[in-house]
Formats: C-alpha cells, structure tokens, sequence
C-alpha cells in the first residue's frame, strides 16, 4: 500500500497500528500524519507505530513524537529504525517517551544517534515503567553511551531484551554492562555482536551472567574476545541455568578456546544452540566437540562449518 492507502487504513475505528515502513515521507507527509495520529486521540489512538525507513530527520521526528503525546499516548511499540535522526531526534524521543506509559518496546536501529543521543535514552527510559525491549543497534554509541545505558537498564524491571549491535562498544563499555546486567531481573536476550569487547570485556560478561537467572540468550559474536575469552566463558555457561543460546563465532578462540567451551557443554542442560564458525579450529577439535555431545540427554546443535 502507498502513503494514503496506510492513512487511511490506521484511521479506521479499530485499528491501533500505524505501520509505513520503507515509504519515503515529504515534509508534508509528515506533517499529514501527525495530524492523523492527533485525530485518533488517546480512546482510540494508536499502540503500534512502525515507520522503518521513512526518511523521517530529526525534525520529522520531533513532529511526530509531539503528536504521538499531545492527548496522552496508548502507545506500546515504536519503531523508528534507519530514519536519520541523529542526535537531535533521539533527544526528542527521550523527551517524548515518558508521557508513553504503556510503552514496551523502542527501536531506533541505525539512526547515527551517537554518544549524545544514547545518554538522552538512558535518561528517560527509567520513565517507562513497562519497557520490555531496547533496540539501539548500530548507533555508533560508543563506550560512553554503553556506560550510560549500563547505569540506567536495572531502573527498568520489565526489561527483557537489550540489542546493542555494532556500536564501537569496548572493553570499558561491556564491564559497564556486565556489572549492571544482574539488577535487570527478567533480562532474557543481551545482543553485543560486531562490538570491541575483547578478552576483558567477556570476562567481565563471564563473571556477570551467572547471576541473570533468565537470561537465554547471549550474542558475542565478531567481538574479538579470543581464547581466553571463550575459556572465560566455558568457565561461567554451566552456572547459566536457562541459557540456550550462546554465538561466539568469529573471534579468533582457535583450538583451546573452542576446546574449553566444548568440555562445558555437557553441564549446560538447556542449551539448544551454539554458534562456534569463523573461529580457526582444526578439524581434530571438531572431532572433540563431536563427541562431547554425545550424552544422554538431547544435545544441542554446534555450528562449526567454516571455521
């Protein structure tokens, strides 16, 4: 469907979704439907709003977020991803996202929102009482922005699924997080891939995620973490008693790393799926981890081809 096609779809009695993902929006598009969102009002406003590639700009959006709380907002999930909105948008979101009670779930994936913006998140978010799910991947947030985050998520109990992909985040970025991970109760999925943790900062996760008793779901891939890393982790995934799926691949572990995390996979009772490619390991150590998994429960499915 086009632009009008969608308005007048979400302008029905019954709809609370508002989705144009991927339609280029003009200035007056825009502003055409922050007029719609304001029509629909609080009673019977809108609880999805999805405008993925939409072209927004900072100015976009700071239009848009008025609308969305100028009569209160039933909104539960906004996703904004790859609309350019930079620093300036997310400051505007921030301010925004508060007088969004009910929100659950922000996305702003590539939007180039930077250190600045991120801190503005991390500001607001103890301000949404029931946010479940945090998307800032590849925002060029930096060890900054993950500090400030760090500080912020145990202040948000319901969350449950933290994405910070691709966001030049470091060794002192991921301590950050380790170190504040185990007051977000209900964290079930932590997503770090094409990071620069290295060794110390999935050493600092090692130590962390024991005590995140429902965390199931752990991304480290393309971080660097090498094999002392990975013998880090071997080390902790034992004592992670809902863990079921762990994505090491391409880190550069080599044979003792992807040994060491082969002799734990017996103690990880729950785990369904571990991703150890792209890692250097000779075809004598993917024998090992083979008959490591011949136990007596069910085992899990090992990713090893192209290593």
């Amino acid at each position: 469907m086009d632009f009008d096609e969608q308005l007048n779809e979400m302008m029905k009695k019954d709809v609370t979704n508002g989705s144009f993902n991927k339609i280029k929006l003009s200035a007056a598009q825009v502003q055409q439907l922050c007029s719609a969102i304001q029509k629909k009002g609080d009673a019977k406003g809108l609880e999805i709003l999805w405008l993925e590639s939409c072209g927004l700009g900072h100015e976009g959006v700071k239009a848009l977020m008025a609308a969305v709380t100028d009569n209160g907002s039933r909104l539960e999930a906004l996703r904004l991803a790859n609309n350019f909105i930079g620093e300036e948008g997310a400051k505007a979101i921030a301010e925004s996202i508060p007088r969004c009670p009910n929100l659950q779930l922000l996305g702003l994936a590539n939007n180039s929102i930077g250190e600045t913006g991120a801190k503005a998140v991390a500001e607001s978010i103890p301000g949404c009482p029931n946010l479940q799910l945090l998307g800032l991947a590849n925002n060029s947030i930096g060890n900054a922005g993950a500090k400030a985050l760090a500080e912020s998520i145990p202040r948000c109990p319901n969350l449950q699924w933290i994405y910070l992909i691709g966001n030049s985040i470091g060794e002192g970025g991921a301590k950050a997080v380790a170190e504040t991970i185990p007051r977000c109760p209900n964290l079930q999925v932590l997503n770090l891939e094409n990071n620069a943790i290295g060794e110390g900062g999935a050493k600092a996760l090692a130590e962390s995620i024991p005590r995140c008793p429902n965390l199931r779901t752990l991304y480290l891939n393309n971080n660097s973490i090498g094999e002392a890393g990975a013998k880090a982790m071997a080390e902790s995934i034992p004592h992670c008693p809902n863990l079921q799926q762990l994505y090491l691949n391409n880190n550069s572990i080599g044979d003792a790393g992807a040994e060491a995390v082969a002799e734990s996979i017996p103690y990880c009772l729950k785990l369904l799926w571990l991703d150890l490619s792209h890692n250097n390991v000779s075809p004598a150590t993917e024998v090992l981890i083979d008959a490591a998994l011949k136990g007596p429960r069910y085992p899990p499915e090992v990713l090893l081809q192209h290593s």
